[in-house]
C-alpha cells in the first residue's frame, strides 16, 4: 500500500478546494478591505489616546518650562540632567517633548530600549526635531 506524500496531500486538497468550494473573490476582498478599516481605526483610536494623555501632561505643568522639565525628568528618572531638560522645555514644543516622552517609555515597556531609555529618549527627541527642521526647509 502506497503511504500518500505531503505534496500529493496538498494537491489533492487544493484541487478539491478548486473544484468543489465556490469562493467569491469579491468577499474575500471586502474582508480584506475590512481588516484593513479595522487596522486604521487601532492606529487612530491609538494616537488620540497619546494626544489626551500628552494633553494631560500639559496641562498637569501648565506649559512652565520648569515644571515641564521637572515631569520628564521624574518620568525618566534622570533628576541628574534636570538642566538639559529645562533648556529643552524652554527652547522646544512641550508637545514634542512628551511625545517623544511617550514613546520612550513604551519602547521601554516593550523592551526595545538597547542601551538606556534616558538615551533612548534623546535620540527620539532629535529624530523628531531634524524631521521638523526638515519639513520648515523645504516648505
Amino acid at each position: 500500500m502506497n503511504e500518500p506524500t505531503r505534496i500529493g496531500d496538498v494537491l489533492k486538497i487544493s484541487s478539491y478546494l478548486e473544484d468543489n468550494v465556490n469562493v467569491n473573490k469579491s468577499n474575500t476582498t471586502n474582508v480584506n478591505v475590512d481588516i484593513n478599516t479595522l487596522n486604521n481605526v487601532y492606529v487612530t483610536r491609538k494616537e488620540q489616546l497619546l494626544e489626551e494623555f500628552i494633553e494631560k501632561f500639559i496641562e498637569e505643568c501648565g506649559g512652565e518650562p520648569r515644571a515641564v522639565a521637572e515631569t520628564i525628568a521624574k518620568k525618566l528618572n534622570d533628576t541628574r540632567n534636570l538642566n538639559y531638560h529645562l533648556k529643552m522645555a524652554k527652547t522646544v514644543d512641550p508637545q514634542i517633548l512628551f511625545e517623544s516622552l511617550s514613546e520612550a517609555l513604551q519602547a521601554q515597556r516593550e523592551a526595545r530600549v538597547r542601551t538606556t531609555v534616558i538615551k533612548y529618549y534623546v535620540g527620539i527627541l532629535k529624530n523628531k526635531l531634524n524631521d521638523r527642521a526638515r519639513n520648515l526647509t523645504i516648505r
